[in-house]
């Protein structure tokens, strides 16, 4: 659980050359500054997946993926009432969902950017 920090409730983050890959299960991320979750990337490899995870009532988005290299695979969660988006891709990034996600009342919107739909195979 991440609640009330002042930047990103759980954040995975890379720079040039370096790689990351994380899986997040069964979490929560609540009231925190920036984003419930993100995974970003200024030259590195990021990839963040989310399962049964839920992003409630942050500043920013539920989840966010940044920066080309970067991405993002939400399946199972709960995005709801955040200030921003429930899910946002940016800056070349990926965001995929599993489509299986509660995301509703957040105050912008559902989503942003270009969100990849997958399907369970």
């Amino acid at each position: 659980m991440a609640s009330g920090n002042a930047g990103h409730g759980i954040s995975v983050f890379t720079g040039s050359g370096r790689t990351a890959i994380v899986t997040v299960e069964n979490s929560s991320a609540f009231l925190n500054g920036g984003s419930g979750f993100s995974g970003a990337t200024s030259g590195g490899t990021t990839v963040l997946t989310l399962r049964f995870d839920d992003a409630t009532a942050n500043a920013g988005s539920g989840a966010i993926a940044t920066g080309a290299g970067a991405t993002v695979g939400i399946t199972g969660s709960t995005l709801v009432r955040n200030t921003n988006f429930g899910m946002e891709q940016t800056d070349g990034s990926l965001l995929r969902s599993l489509q299986n996600n509660t995301v509703e009342d957040n105050v912008a919107g559902a989503t942003s950017g270009g969100i990849t739909n997958s399907t369970p195979i």
